[in-house]
């Protein structure tokens, strides 16, 4: 006669049992790692907007520029330097537009349309105080951010000389 092993004995329970509780681990793991990612709970649902100067709380002269101006040197024959001190905005593409901001409030708001040649460059206490951004506009460009027919945004396909440091690309 053949004896009936108790259901619990059985491999079909192990097995059931193995995966009830590998399913129960599993599960906790994945809840505790969402709880302690900060990166999943500052996760924004929408895209963020493009940055405007009444959002940004670092202007820092009359025009509206991003940042401090440390330098501004006329060399009196139609060429301006502009120094600023700026730091990181939400991600790189907003860190380099920023700079494009300046130098278009500059010109439109600020005297900077008086001039032929504009050259800007900016440094980060982020980056050593190395130079993150430089560029320059010659009177043509100067004269379409004057009139409006070249936006700030577009400024990366007209400037001249544009180098961007490469953690920034």
């Amino acid at each position: 006669m053949k004896t009936k092993i108790p259901f619990y004995k059985t491999t079909k329970f192990i097995v059931i049992v193995t995966a009830i509780l590998a399913v129960i681990i599993v599960t906790g793991i994945m809840a505790g790692r969402q709880k302690t990612n900060p990166v999943a709970q500052n996760t924004p649902l929408e895209p963020t907007p493009e940055l405007t100067l009444e959002d940004d709380p670092q202007t820092g002269d009359e025009w509206g520029g991003y940042g401090e101006l440390l330098e501004m040197v006329d060399h009196g024959d139609g060429m301006i330097i502009l120094k600023y001190s700026i730091s990181s905005s939400y991600n790189n593409k907003a860190t380099i537009q920023q700079n494009y901001h300046t130098v278009e409030n500059f010109i439109q708001k600020g005297n900077g349309g008086d001039y032929t040649e504009i050259q800007y460059w900016a440094v980060s206490d982020e980056y050593g105080g190395d130079k993150v951004i430089s560029f320059t506009l010659d009177a043509d460009l100067i004269q379409k951010v004057s009139t409006k027919e070249l936006a700030a945004l577009n400024f990366s396909d007209y400037v001249l000389d544009l180098w961007i440091h490469e953690s920034l690309r």
